[in-house]
């Protein structure tokens, strides 16, 4: 078996069997790099966050009762608290298509199906595919092509025209 120069096969079994659910190592099949790589990280976690992070009971002013928090003894146990919540909650980002900066899907704020971090970046999305299919158009493509290019309802496609002659006084 091929090493990796970073990783110690022999220490990285020992340290996903320590103190690992039974259970759960029973649950590894031979070819199975998903749920030992989710043991390792949540044991990775775990280590840092009892290093890095502790539970405590603050004075909650909104609540006029004390509260359970976690706080970091610094930024890389921030870092720890935001990823350990993040997999917990089950939380999913997506890069957007736009700009290219990384947003949470909030089902609860947002659709899962969005691709685009904000408003802006959703407007300017839009204009750059009216944009592409004015070029479309003027190299002579047909309403039903644009429309299947840019995966986009014909008729959306056909009133982008009739609003951009409308706004230019053109015919």
């Amino acid at each position: 078996m091929p090493r990796h120069p970073l990783v110690n096969t022999r220490e990285s079994i020992d340290f996903l069997a320590h103190d690992t659910d039974p259970e759960l190592l029973a649950a590894v099949r031979a070819g199975d790099l998903v749920l030992p790589a989710r043991v390792f990280v949540q044991k990775s976690l775990n280590v840092a966050l009892a290093a890095s992070a502790s539970p405590q009971m603050l004075w909650s002013r909104e609540r006029a009762a004390p509260v359970l928090q976690w706080l970091p003894r610094h930024l890389f146990g921030a870092i720890c608290l935001q990823l350990a919540l993040a997999i917990s909650e089950g939380k999913e980002y997506r890069r957007c298509s736009v700009c290219g900066r990384w947003f949470e899907l909030a089902p609860d704020v947002n659709r899962k199906s969005r691709l685009t971090c904000s408003a802006g970046c959703r407007n300017k999305a839009y204009r750059e595919r009216q944009d592409e299919a004015r070029r479309l158009h003027a190299a002579g493509k047909s309403v039903k092509q644009i429309a299947k290019t840019l995966d986009a309802d014909p008729e959306a496609v056909a009133r982008w025209f009739k609003d951009k002659k409308n706004a230019h006084g053109e015919e």
